[in-house]
C-alpha cells in the first residue's frame, strides 16, 4: 500500500477549521464533483456545529471506506468525514481516482480513469480518458499526461482542467504538436509535424497556424510567411530548391488558399523570373517575365501564359509589340526580326496571317490586303523592290503568279463622278486594267473611294466587287457643294484621274427647314425701307440656289392689329426671297412667313417698328411752338439747361472719333438685341457658310457705320437743343422790348 502519509498537527487543524468556517459563511460548497454534499442537507447551528455534521470530528484516520447516497465509495486517508491524504474514489458512474485528496478535493499527484461505459452508435465501447499527473482543488494542474478516447495523447502542462503552458500532443493520427496551449488549444508558438514528415513552425492562435514556416517532408520546399487555416495565405514567400522561388511583393492578397494569388515574383531553377499578378496559383494579369536563354515579356498574362497585349525579345533578338493569346503572337502585331525586316499587320498561331505589311531589310517593301498565310505573302498584294520594280497582283507561297490592276491605267465613268443629289444614292463603275493594258477579267482589287466637302466632312463609299475586273461604288452625301471624290487602289495609289470634282445638288425645300434672316426682321423705323430676306433650304438644312416660285411659293403678313403693312415679295437668282416693307406706324407687329400653309422655321416672328428722329422732332417743335403762341404775357421760358449741356458734353466725349462707353436715354430704349449688336459689331450672324469669306469685310464696314450713325445722331441732338435754347432766347428778348 506504500507509506503511510504524514499525519497534520493539532495547529494545521485549527487552521483548516476556521478556514472552512469563512467558506460555510459565503455559503461556498466544499467537496467534490458528485455533490453529495448540498445546502439540502440542512445546515443547523453555529458554523462550528455545520461543519461538525457535515464532516464529523475531523479526527486524521487511515484506511477508512466511507459510502455515499450516490453509490459512490471511497476507501483511503480522511480527517473526519472528509477525504484527505491518499485515497481511492470508485463513482458508481464508472470513474476512478487513486491519488492525493486535500479537504475533500483531489490534489497533488493522482490518476484518474474516466470510463462512463457509454457506447457509440454503432455499439463499440469507447477507450477510457486516462490522466496521469498533477491536480489542484479538484482539477488538473501542473505536469500531467492524459490519453483521449480517440488514443491522442497530451503530456504537458495543465491549468483548471484545461491543456495550458508548454506541452506536446499527438494526435490519434500520429501527427504531433509540441509547443504552447492556452485555454485546451494551441495558442503561440509550436511546432506541429505532420505523419508525411511536413511540418509547421509558427505562431497558433485558436488551434490554427498564423505566420511561420512550413517545411515539407524532403526538405526541398521551405515557406515563409501568413497562413489562414492549413493554408498559405496572405503575405508569404515559397522556395524550392531546384525549382523556383516565390515572394510576394505586397501584406495583402499575395497567397489565397494555398495559391498564388496577387502580386508576387518567382525565380525559377532554371533562370527565369516573373514579377506580376497571380491568381489561383497561375500567373494571371499584368507581368512581366525573363528566361535564361534572352525570353522577355512584359503584358498580359491568362492561365499561366502570355494572352492579350504584350511586349517580348525573342530567343534570337527579334522584337514584338502587339495581341497574344495562350501563349502565342495573335492578332494585330508589329515586328522588328533580328534579320532587319520589319512586319505590322495580323498573327494567328505565332505566325504573319491575314493583312499586313513588311519592310525588308533589303529595301523591298510589300503591302496589300488578303496577303499572308502561314507567315507567307498570299493574296492580292503590292511589291516595291528596292530597285524601283513593282509587282501588283495575286500571290501565293511567297511567290508572284498574277498581275493586279493599275491604278494610271484603270478608268471610271457613270454620273456619280459629276454630280449627285443630296440624301440620295450615286454611282459609278471602275473598270480595272492590268500593266499590259488589258482589262482585268477577275476582281480582288482593292480599290476604295471617298469623298471630302467643303468643310471637310468625310463621306466614305461602298465597292462592289462583280469578280469581272468590274466594281460598282456607290454613295450617299447630304451636305450639299462641291466635294472632291478621291479613288485610290491599296488606300494610297490614285486611279486614273483622281480627285474627281462632284457638285452635290440640293434638293426639294421645305418650309420647316427655311430660315429668315436681315435686320428687317427683326426691327425697323418708321417711313424708312426695311429688308429680309427668306432661304429656302431642303431636309438636309441646304441652301438652294435657283428660284424659289415654284418648289417654295411663300406668303409674308406683317401686322400690329388692327393695322398691317404691306410686304413686297421678289424671288433671287440665288435661291432667296427679298422681302421689303416701309412702315408708318411705330409698335410691336407680328411677321408671318408661311408656305402652303406651313410656317417656316421660327414663324412667327416680333418686329419692333421705331418712330423715326425726324418726325419725333418735329412734333416736338410743333408742340412747343403751340405753347408759345397761347402765352403771350407770361415770364421767359424755362431752357432745358440739362439737355443743352448734355449735347456739349457729348461732343466733347466723341473728340476722339468714339463713343464706346457713352450712355444717353435712346440707348437706354433700345432692344437687348440692338444693344448686342451695338457692344458687338465685329460679331456677325453668318448664316451661309459659303459667305464666310465676308466676315472680316462685314466687320469693318459695320463698325464703320455704326460709329458715323453714333456721332451723327449726337451731333444731330446737340444742334436741336442748342438752336432751341437760342430760339427761346430771341422770343423772350423780342417780347421785352
Amino acid at each position: 500500500m506504500g507509506s503511510v502519509p504524514r499525519l497534520i498537527t493539532a495547529t494545521e487543524i485549527a487552521v483548516e477549521v476556521e478556514r472552512l468556517k469563512q467558506l460555510i459563511s459565503a455559503q461556498v460548497h466544499i467537496g467534490n464533483d458528485d455533490s453529495q454534499y448540498s445546502d439540502a442537507e440542512g445546515l443547523a447551528g453555529s458554523d462550528l456545529q455545520k461543519a461538525t455534521q457535515l464532516y464529523g470530528d475531523l479526527e486524521p484516520r487511515t484506511e477508512q471506506t466511507l459510502h455515499y447516497a450516490t453509490e459512490d465509495i471511497y476507501h483511503g486517508d480522511t480527517l473526519g468525514n472528509l477525504r484527505h491524504g491518499h485515497g481511492r474514489l470508485s463513482c458508481a458512474a464508472g470513474d476512478v481516482y487513486t491519488g492525493r485528496w486535500r479537504y475533500g478535493k483531489r490534489d497533488g499527484t493522482g490518476h484518474a480513469v474516466f470510463d462512463r461505459h457509454n457506447s457509440t452508435e454503432d455499439g463499440e465501447q469507447p477507450k477510457p480518458v486516462c490522466y496521469d499527473g498533477q491536480w489542484k482543488d479538484d482539477k488538473t494542474h501542473g505536469e500531467g499526461t492524459c490519453t483521449f478516447e480517440d488514443g491522442a495523447v497530451y503530456t504537458g502542462e495543465w491549468n483548471q482542467d484545461q491543456r495550458s503552458g508548454w506541452g506536446r500532443h499527438t494526435f490519434s493520427n500520429k501527427d504531433w504538436y509540441e509547443g504552447e496551449w492556452e485555454a485546451d488549444t494551441m495558442e503561440g508558438q509550436g511546432r506541429l509535424t505532420l505523419t508525411d514528415k511536413s511540418y509547421y513552425e509558427c505562431s497558433w492562435h485558436l488551434g490554427k497556424p498564423q505566420k511561420g514556416k512550413w517545411y515539407s517532408a524532403d526538405g526541398r520546399t521551405e515557406y515563409d510567411g501568413q497562413f489562414k487555416g492549413m493554408l498559405w495565405h496572405g503575405f508569404g514567400t515559397v522556395h524550392q530548391t531546384g525549382v523556383r522561388k516565390y515572394t510576394a511583393m505586397n501584406a495583402t492578397g499575395q497567397w489565397e488558399e494555398g495559391l498564388a494569388h496577387g502580386h508576387g515574383q518567382c525565380v525559377t531553377a532554371d533562370g527565369a523570373a516573373y514579377n506580376g499578378q497571380w491568381e489561383v496559383g497561375v500567373r494571371c494579369g499584368q507581368g512581366k517575365v525573363s528566361r535564361g536563354d534572352g525570353f522577355q515579356y512584359s503584358g498580359q498574362w491568362l492561365d499561366d501564359q502570355p494572352h492579350g497585349q504584350g511586349m517580348c525579345r525573342l530567343t534570337d533578338g527579334s522584337k514584338y509589340v502587339g495581341g497574344w493569346q495562350a501563349g502565342k503572337r495573335h492578332g494585330q502585331g508589329r515586328c522588328i526580326h533580328a534579320s532587319g525586316d520589319q512586319y505590322e499587320g495580323q498573327w494567328e498561331e505565332d505566325v504573319r496571317h491575314g493583312q499586313g505589311g513588311c519592310i525588308y531589310a533589303s529595301g523591298d517593301k510589300y503591302k496589300g490586303t488578303r496577303k499572308w498565310k502561314d507567315d507567307k505573302r498570299h493574296g492580292q498584294g503590292t511589291c516595291l523592290f528596292a530597285d524601283g520594280t513593282r509587282f501588283r497582283g495575286e500571290w501565293e507561297e511567297d511567290a508572284w503568279l498574277q498581275s493586279a490592276a493599275e491604278p494610271a491605267l484603270t478608268r471610271v465613268s457613270g454620273p456619280g463622278l459629276t454630280k449627285a443629289l443630296a440624301g440620295q444614292t450615286a454611282s459609278f463603275v471602275v473598270q480595272a486594267y492590268d500593266e499590259l493594258k488589258n482589262k482585268r477579267l477577275s476582281g480582288g482589287d482593292s480599290f476604295t473611294a471617298h469623298l471630302v466637302g467643303p468643310a471637310g466632312v468625310i463621306t466614305h463609299a461602298s465597292l462592289e466587287d462583280k469578280e469581272d475586273g468590274t466594281y460598282l461604288v456607290t454613295y450617299c452625301c447630304t451636305a450639299a457643294g462641291m466635294h472632291d471624290l478621291h479613288i485610290t487602289i491599296g488606300g494610297e495609289e490614285r486611279v486614273a484621274e483622281s480627285p474627281y470634282p462632284v457638285k452635290v445638288l440640293p434638293v426639294q425645300p421645305i418650309p420647316g427647314k427655311c430660315t429668315v434672316i436681315g435686320p428687317g426682321r427683326i426691327h425697323s423705323t418708321t417711313g424708312e425701307l426695311a429688308e429680309f430676306f427668306i432661304e429656302g433650304r431642303d431636309q438636309f438644312g441646304n441652301r438652294c440656289d435657283s428660284h424659289l416660285e415654284t418648289q417654295l411659293p411663300v406668303m409674308v403678313e406683317l401686322s400690329c392689329k388692327p393695322f398691317t403693312c404691306a410686304v413686297s415679295v421678289t424671288p433671287t437668282d440665288d435661291g432667296r426671297y427679298s422681302c421689303t416693307y416701309t412702315p408708318d406706324r411705330p409698335g410691336f407687329y407680328r411677321l408671318e412667313v408661311t408656305s402652303q400653309g406651313k410656317h417656316v422655321s421660327g414663324s412667327p416672328f416680333s418686329v419692333k417698328i421705331s418712330e423715326s428722329n425726324d418726325t419725333a422732332a418735329g412734333k416736338g417743335k410743333e408742340h412747343k411752338l403751340q405753347q408759345s403762341n397761347a402765352v403771350e404775357d407770361v415770364c421767359r421760358p424755362l431752357i432745358d439747361q440739362v439737355k443743352a449741356w448734355e449735347g456739349i458734353a457729348a461732343a466733347e466725349y466723341a473728340v476722339d472719333g468714339s463713343m464706346d462707353g457713352w450712355d444717353d436715354d435712346k440707348k437706354q430704349s433700345q432692344s437687348s438685341e440692338d444693344k448686342y449688336l451695338q457692344a458687338h459689331p465685329d460679331v456677325p450672324v453668318v448664316d451661309n457658310l459659303e459667305d464666310i469669306w465676308l466676315v472680316s469685310k462685314l466687320q469693318e464696314e459695320r463698325k464703320a457705320k455704326q460709329k458715323h450713325q453714333e456721332r451723327a445722331q449726337q451731333l444731330q441732338q446737340y444742334k436741336q437743343a442748342l438752336g432751341l435754347a437760342r430760339s427761346n432766347e430771341t422770343l423772350v428778348s423780342s417780347k421785352n422790348k
